[in-house]
């Protein structure tokens, strides 16, 4: 396991596997507080896989993993009971994308590109939560972590 993050409204985790590159759904049980797998789905298809961080929208409707192996951000819908459906794989810009914080708003997605020693800022479709292509670069040097 790698990171791990809440839906807020629902007894659902997302787990990332940094080794395997797979996002788990996990249900919670309130009364052990135990986490159990619900369903399983990749996030590259790389030969070996190296994610990093996982996070939600602000919306809830979008959850987002980098993948560092391939330079790429996975991007899954959420559904109203908290499944997952794949939306897209998409270039992170730069090398190795480790770390990214989608800002409060939900308009923007910043990414931390670790061995190109940028960040990035996406815009982010208001519509689908999906980011529509990178609006601005600012040097960082070796980003692992960002957070608003």
């Amino acid at each position: 396991p790698r990171h791990l993050v809440f839906h807020p409204p629902r007894d659902l985790a997302y787990l990332v596997g940094e080794l395997d590159g797979v996002v788990r759904v996990l249900e919670r049980d309130r009364e052990s507080g135990g986490l159990k797998q619900r369903a399983s789905h990749p996030t590259t298809e790389s030969a070996q896989p190296s994610a990093a961080a996982i996070h939600l929208h602000p919306s809830g409707r979008v959850l987002a993993v980098s993948e560092r192996s391939d330079s790429t951000l996975c991007f899954f819908n959420v559904g109203a009971d908290g499944t997952l459906s794949f939306a897209r794989r998409g270039a992170a810009g730069g090398m190795t994308p480790r770390e990214f914080a989608f800002d409060p708003s939900g308009r923007w997605l910043i990414v931390g590109r670790q061995d190109s020693d940028l960040g990035a800022v996406h815009a982010i479709d208001p519509l689908t939560g999906l980011p529509t292509g990178i609006a601005r670069e600012f040097a960082c040097g070796s980003p692992v972590c960002l957070q608003f």
